[in-house]
C-alpha cells in the first residue's frame, strides 16, 4: 500500500510542475520533457528501461525534475529474485555546459525501483549530449536490492533435505554501465 501512495504523490507532483509551467511563461524558466530508452548491463543486472523525465528548465542550463518509467530485467538479481518487470522512479538533475544546437550535459539521478513485492534503491551518473531534439548519454549505475533467500537444510552426508527451508535476508549491490538514447521536448 505504501508503494501505491508513493506513486500517487509522484504523479500529483509531476502534474503540479506541468500545470505551473503552462500558467506562467517566463523567459528563464520553462517546462522540459525527455523520453529516454536505456540499456543497463553490469554485475548481477541486465535490463532495459523506458523513462519519462518531467522537469523545469532554468536558463537552458539546469534541469530539475522527476523521472518515472518501466523496466524489464533480462538477467541478474531482479529476474532471479523479484520477477521481471519493475518501475523506476528518480529525482533528476541535468546540467548543460553549452547552449545551442549541440549541448553536452551531465545527468545525475537518485531514487528507487518498485519491484513486484519489494523496493530497491538506484542511482545513475551519465554524461552525454543533446543535438536538436535527440539525446545520447552513457555512464554508470548503482543499485541496492534486499530480498529473501531460501536455503534447504541437509543432514550430514545426506542428499535429502531435513525440515523446511530457511529464509535469509540478503542484500545485493549490482553496478555497471548504462547507455541512454532519447528525445527532448
Amino acid at each position: 500500500m505504501n508503494i501505491f501512495k508513493l506513486i500517487v504523490v509522484v504523479l500529483l507532483t509531476g502534474l503540479c510542475f506541468q500545470s505551473h509551467a503552462q500558467e506562467k511563461q517566463s523567459p528563464t524558466i520553462s517546462y522540459a520533457l525527455f523520453i529516454e530508452d536505456a540499456f543497463l548491463g553490469g554485475i548481477n543486472h541486465v535490463s532495459i528501461e523506458k523513462t519519462v523525465f518531467n522537469g523545469i528548465n532554468i536558463n537552458n542550463t539546469h534541469v530539475v525534475g522527476i523521472s518515472m518509467g518501466f523496466g524489464l530485467g533480462m538477467a541478474g538479481v531482479i529476474v532471479n529474485n523479484a520477477g521481471i518487470a519493475y518501475c523506476p522512479m528518480y529525482l533528476n538533475y541535468r546540467c548543460y555546459f553549452k547552449k545551442g544546437i549541440f549541448s553536452p550535459y551531465l545527468n545525475f539521478s537518485v531514487g528507487g525501483m518498485v519491484l513486484s513485492e519489494k523496493e530497491a534503491w538506484s542511482s545513475t551518473l551519465t554524461a552525454g549530449f543533446r543535438k536538436h531534439k535527440f539525446t545520447l548519454s552513457s555512464g554508470v549505475f548503482f543499485h541496492a536490492y534486499q530480498y529473501k533467500y531460501y536455503v534447504s537444510r541437509f543432514a550430514d552426508y545426506s542428499a535429502l533435505p531435513v525440515g523446511g527451508a530457511e529464509s535469509k535476508l540478503t542484500w545485493e549491490f549490482p553496478f555497471g554501465f548504462i547507455l541512454k538514447l532519447g528525445v527532448a521536448f
